[in-house]
């Protein structure tokens, strides 16, 4: 069950690594790829929309959604089936069923350029080394707060297990194909993370008069993705990677340091550090970092969880430092299609929350400790909010 509502939320959202294949180090002179768009101005992209069918039954979705559709999607044939948005009927679908929706998304992906074959093969060739890595990270005593225990990404045990660590690099590497569907998906995870990195490096020279930041936390790290495109951007940065899942954390730890890895840096046994920890109550004394990162982490957090970690940053971040963000724009996710729009409440039990109560832009100018706070459009799909410590 947890691998099937995976791969309906990875193909059809495309949401949230680098791509399996080597990427070349991004320069500091890349052209940012946000295709026939702007970056935007903050007022503009604070409007609100109307979410006009927040609370309609998926039943009604899927419904009008075959309106518009002569031939029903394998998608719409498979949530008719479902009928409702509920975890239990997820849990009726025969092993069989399950398996053949994991079979088709796989295929699918892989006709566009995702390599599940080939990410599977490498992670299971070195999951002893990887399960080593678990046990030296992994911090007994952490008490996980009840929102990370909950089922989200399809998985039961969320993020605290090994299939959302296996999945996660053919997973991530799927994001931009919902927004530039017609280009290769190793390019353009270049461009999204390259237009992340670009925009960061430059609010950090503009703002600190430095050319690089010597200290970067990277918060919800993952499997490594984000950190091994922080330590491409910034080569002369050592990185401390956060995240709460041990799975994640020895995942990442061998994808970062094996040579095999498509996420392979060759100097980052000296550079990564990897912390067992709640992002919104660390370990770290105060004032320690230059730069915190956070890519795609507060929508998979509670409104007050939100507020919690960016108190935290402010304490953990020097006079001068700068708050980073990169996450989903709740204006694009509520005017979405209504099926995929549906298909979010479904894997990210926070996500309503996130797109009518959370507002990272206002917490940022709300908070005293900040200042020069902006949002910019990243891609179609994404923004991504910075902030200077006062």
């Amino acid at each position: 069950m947890a691998e099937t509502i995976q791969f309906i939320t990875v193909s059809i959202l495309m949401l949230q690594c680098s791509a399996f294949m080597k990427i070349s180090p991004l320069k500091s002179s890349t052209k940012l790829h946000f295709k026939n768009e702007e970056h935007l101005i903050p007022s503009v992209l604070e409007n609100q929309f109307d979410y006009k069918t927040k609370g309609e039954e998926l039943s009604t979705i899927i419904k009008k959604s075959k309106q518009r559709n002569s031939k029903p999607s394998f998608l719409s044939d498979l949530m008719t089936t479902l009928k409702q948005n509920s975890r239990q009927t997820w849990d009726d679908l025969t092993q069989k069923r399950k398996d053949d929706v994991k079979s088709w998304f796989i295929k699918r992906g892989e006709n566009r350029g995702v390599p599940f074959t080939e990410s599977y093969s490498y992670f299971d060739s070195k999951l002893a080394v990887i399960k080593k890595n678990y046990k030296e990270i992994m911090n007994d005593n952490i008490e996980y707060p009840d929102y990370y225990l909950e089922t989200f990404h399809g998985y039961e045990t969320g993020n605290m297990g090994w299939d959302a660590a296996r999945d996660g690099l053919p997973a991530t590497i799927s994001i931009p194909l919902s927004f530039w569907p017609k280009e290769n998906p190793v390019e353009t995870t270049e461009w999204y993370r390259g237009n992340y990195t670009q925009s960061l490096s430059d609010y950090y020279k503009q703002s600190s008069g430095c050319s690089s930041p010597k200290k970067i936390l990277d918060i919800g790290g993952s499997v490594g993705a984000s950190t091994q495109s922080l330590l491409k951007a910034f080569p002369k940065s050592n990185v401390s990677l956060l995240d709460l899942s041990p799975f994640f954390l020895g995942t990442a730890k061998t994808f970062l340091e094996d040579k095999d890895s498509p996420l392979y840096v060759k100097d980052a046994k000296d550079r990564v550090t990897y912390h067992h920890e709640l992002a919104e109550a660390t370990s770290f004394q105060d004032g320690t970092f230059d730069v915190i990162s956070i890519s795609f982490v507060t929508h998979e957090l509670p409104t007050d969880a939100i507020e919690k970690l960016i108190n935290e940053c402010s304490r953990l971040l020097k006079k001068g430092g700068v708050f980073s963000c990169l996450d989903l724009d709740s204006n694009v996710v509520m005017n979405l299609p209504p099926l995929r729009r549906s298909l979010f409440s479904i894997s990210e039990p926070h996500i309503d929350d996130y797109c009518h109560k959370t507002n990272t832009l206002k917490s940022l100018q709300n908070n005293n400790d900040f200042e020069r706070s902006i949002k910019l459009r990243n891609d179609p799909m994404n923004s991504h909010w910075m902030a200077q410590k006062m």
